[in-house]
Formats: structure tokens, sequence, C-alpha cells
């Protein structure tokens, strides 16, 4: 994934959690996940569903880990789009 990124690609995460931010270069996306690793265990990503167009991705899939602080299981449906 860090190979798209140094085109224009930007990732940009929700202001209200602390790796909030937006990430512009290979630099920044690679320290995103490792911030993610000081807050989550076994973190893992899981696309199920992707669409190409000439001038967008579209990617939806499930994100599964565990928080550090609670040890507890989550799972969240994402949705990422590519420009």
């Amino acid at each position: 994934m860090l190979g798209y990124f140094g085109r224009g690609d930007r990732l940009e995460g929700s202001g209200d959690a602390s790796w909030g931010g937006t990430y512009t270069n290979r630099e920044d996306v690679a320290g995103f996940f490792a911030l993610l690793s000081e807050y989550f265990d076994d973190f893992e990503v899981h696309p199920t569903s992707c669409w190409q167009r000439p001038d967008r991705v579209v990617d939806i899939g499930v994100i599964r880990g565990r928080g550090k602080l609670n040890d507890e299981p989550f799972e969240i449906r994402y949705c990422l789009i590519w420009k």
C-alpha cells in the first residue's frame, strides 16, 4: 500500500482519534500504521470488495483487533476511496 503514496494521494484519519490527521507521503503513512500498533493488538485489515474506475478505487472491508487498554476485541467496517 505504501507504494501508492507520493503521487498526491492522502490518507485521512478521524480528527477525534489520537492517530487522526492527514498523511500524504510514504513516511507519514508508515508512521500512521506504527502509531496504530501503540493502541491495538492483533490489528488486521480484511478487504472484502474492491471496485476500480478510471479516476478512483473503492475498497470496502473489515478491520479487527483488540484494544490494548481494555483487551476488548473489536470489529469495524471501513470504506476507502482512492482518487
